[in-house]
C-alpha cells in the first residue's frame, strides 16, 4: 500500500520471536531416525524391539530436547532499530534497517528463511520465517523494509507472501 507523501508512518514496536516447534522437529526427527535405523541395521542389529520401540523413543526425546533448546535459548528481535539475532555459530548479531542492502527468501531443507544482506557486515542474517507468530513477523518486516530506497523493498511484500 502506497501512502500519500504527507503521511508519516512511525512505529516503536519491538517484538521477540521464537521458532515454531513442529516444522523443524519433523525434519530433524525423520532425518535422525532414518540415519539411526540405517546405522543399526547395517551393523547387523536385528532386534525388532530395539529398532521399532527403543530407538524411535530415544530419537524423539533427543530431537525434542534439541529443538526446545534452540527455541528458548535463541530468540530473535525485530524492532524499529533493526534486527537482533544469532548467527549459525550462536554469536549475537545486530544490524540496523539503514544498513540492509538486499534480501531474498531461501528454503533450506524445507524451512524458509529471509536472507538479509547488510552493508558493512560480512555475514548474511538469516531470519527464520517458521516462527510461532508468523503473521506478526511478516507485518513487521513489511513495515520496516518498505523504504523505497532499498533494493529489496520493491518486492519484500511479494517475497513474504510467497513464503507462506
Amino acid at each position: 500500500m502506497k501512502l500519500a507523501d504527507d503521511i508519516v508512518r512511525v512505529s516503536f514496536r519491538r517484538e521477540d520471536f521464537r521458532i515454531s516447534f513442529s516444522q523443524p522437529f519433523l525434519l530433524v526427527f525423520v532425518v535422525a531416525l532414518l540415519t539411526t535405523e540405517c546405522v543399526f541395521v547395517l551393523n547387523g542389529e536385528a532386534n525388532f524391539q530395539l529398532l521399532a520401540f527403543v530407538l524411535p523413543l530415544l530419537v524423539t526425546v533427543l530431537c525434542t530436547s534439541a529443538i526446545l533448546l534452540l527455541k528458548y535459548r535463541f530468540p530473535f528481535q525485530v524492532s524499529r532499530d533493526g534486527i537482533a539475532c544469532y548467527d549459525f555459530w550462536c554469536r549475537p548479531q545486530r544490524t540496523s534497517w539503514d544498513a540492509v542492502s538486499d534480501c531474498e527468501i531461501v528454503t533450506t531443507a524445507g524451512l524458509r528463511y529471509l536472507k538479509v544482506r547488510a552493508k558493512g557486515n560480512s555475514r548474511d542474517i538469516w531470519i527464520p520465517l517458521f516462527v510461532t507468530r508468523s503473521a506478526t513477523l511478516r507485518d513487521l518486516l513489511s513495515l520496516y523494509l518498505s523504504c523505497e530506497s532499498r533494493d529489496c523493498s520493491r518486492n519484500i511484500a511479494e517475497l513474504l507472501e510467497g513464503a507462506e
